[in-house]
């Protein structure tokens, strides 16, 4: 799970703190690698960082139970009410856990975080674009404010521009990922919330999430399962990992979760 320094960066360099490409499991004896560029971004004071658990849970995505077939990419995504992606980050921060997916899974991923950080995301879109093509993937970005999480706002690199896209019963994902999203005592309710919104009613639909078990973050945490369970939530899967990579600079066990609708068979 460790990085190894690049050469080149899709970012001006004045703004790039680091450049590292993480090599990712793609099978118990694949592994392919994903450029992240961290730039010089920050949102509610936090900097852009590729935090641990991003790292492990994107380690740990080809051993989970996900129902593949409706995560396969069909063709490019479309501006309007069909967005044509599959997959949708929360709180993506520089989005290793979505574009892992994306080419792990060969499908299409929309990273979403606070405006200011979108700048960082669709750099590293930009720096795995050969990735892409190699696993038949995609990825997108935008911001989604989990206080009206049915307002998407795609952004658009050729007129660094948003398309406002509402979310409905027609469009929304099979597959809802967060790694590491909540540092206030509201955001168990926000993210629950959302996920609950943006989550495909379907029996195969998954919800994908892990956290570090940080002592400070338990009752939260704990507030989360809650919630979840509250909005007709129930984990599918579960499982704990340790981050065994150089640099880590938080608590080594994180714990992971499938989640799906307790009431579709």
């Amino acid at each position: 799970m460790g990085t190894v320094a690049g050469e080149h960066d899709p970012f001006p360099s004045e703004l790039v703190e680091r450049r590292s490409t993480y090599q990712i499991s793609q099978s118990a004896s694949n592994q392919i690698p994903v450029v992240i560029v961290e730039a010089a971004c920050r949102a509610e004071n936090l900097t852009l960082t590729t935090w641990s658990s991003s790292v492990v849970i994107s380690n740990t995505l080809h051993k989970l139970d996900i129902p593949l077939a409706q995560l396969r990419a069909d063709g490019s995504p479309a501006s309007g009410a069909h967005h044509g992606y599959k997959i949708l980050e929360l709180g993506a921060g520089t989005g290793l856990t979505g574009l892992s997916a994306a080419c792990i899974w060969g499908s299409r991923a929309l990273l979403t975080d606070l405006p200011t950080i979108v700048p960082g995301l669709q750099a590293n879109i930009d720096a795995n674009t050969s990735l892409f093509q190699d696993q038949g993937a995609g990825a997108g970005c935008g911001t989604l404010d989990w206080n009206a999480p049915s307002d998407l706002f795609i952004y658009d690199s050729a007129s660094a521009s948003e398309v406002k896209v509402a979310i409905t019963d027609d469009n929304k994902f099979p597959l809802v990922m967060a790694a590491d999203t909540m540092y206030t005592e509201d955001h168990p309710e926000l993210l629950t919330r959302t996920i609950a919104t943006c989550l495909s009613r379907s029996k195969d639909a998954r919800a994908v999430t892990c956290w570090p078990q940080r002592v400070c973050y338990l009752e939260p945490l704990r507030e989360f399962w809650r919630l979840m369970e509250e909005r007709g939530l129930v984990v599918a899967q579960e499982g704990q990992e340790y981050a065994d990579f150089e640099g880590l600079d938080d608590e080594p066990l994180h714990e992971w979760s499938v989640w799906r609708w307790k009431d579709l068979q």
